[in-house]
C-alpha cells in the first residue's frame, strides 16, 4: 500500500480513469476504468514496438481524460533484480519520454494467470484464449483492479 498512491487517487485521479499496462516481450495489454473507479474494462493489446506503444498510449491519453499510469511489475521477495524487471524499468523510462503523467508500479504476480482463468469462466475455448495476446487485456485489468483495492479507502 502506497501513501503516494492513495494520495494521488484521492486528489489528482478524483473523477478521471487511469490506463493500466501489462507488458510483455511481444504483446502489451491495455485496461481503464471509469472515472469514479468502480468498473475497469480491458481496452487493447498491441504489439510491443516503441511506435506502436507511443502512438496506442498518446492518442487514448489524448482522447479521454487519464490521470496516470499503472504499470505491472513483477515484485519479488528477494531483494535482487530479474532481467524481465529491468525490461519494465527500462520500459518505464521509454514511457517517460513522452508522457508526463505519473506511473505507479502495482505487482503484477500470477496476473496472466488469473487472467487465463478468467477467460476460462467466461467460457473461452482453449484455442480463443491463447489467440494472440488475449490474456494480455485481461492481466492489464487484473493489475488496475488490485491497485485500486489496494490504494482506496
Amino acid at each position: 500500500m502506497s501513501l503516494e498512491a492513495k494520495e494521488f487517487l484521492q486528489s489528482s485521479a478524483k473523477y478521471k480513469k487511469l490506463l493500466a499496462i501489462d507488458y510483455g516481450k511481444k504483446y502489451i495489454g491495455f485496461a481503464s476504468c471509469d472515472p469514479l473507479h468502480i468498473s475497469v474494462y480491458s481496452v487493447d493489446t498491441i504489439f510491443n514496438t516503441q511506435e506502436e506503444v507511443q502512438q496506442f498510449i498518446s492518442n487514448f491519453c489524448s482522447k479521454e481524460t487519464i490521470a496516470g499510469i499503472v504499470l505491472g511489475y513483477p515484485f519479488n521477495d528477494e531483494n535482487d533484480s530479474s532481467p524481465f524487471q529491468e525490461n519494465i524499468l527500462k520500459f518505464k523510462a521509454f514511457l517517460e519520454t513522452f508522457i508526463t503523467l505519473p506511473i505507479f508500479f502495482q505487482d503484477e504476480s500470477f496476473s496472466t494467470v488469473e487472467a487465463g482463468y478468467i477467460l476460462r469462466i467466461q467460457g473461452k475455448k482453449k484455442k480463443s484464449r491463447s489467440e494472440k495476446g488475449k490474456k494480455d487485456a485481461i492481466a492489464a485489468c487484473v493489475i488496475l483492479q488490485r491497485f485500486l483495492r489496494e490504494n482506496e479507502q
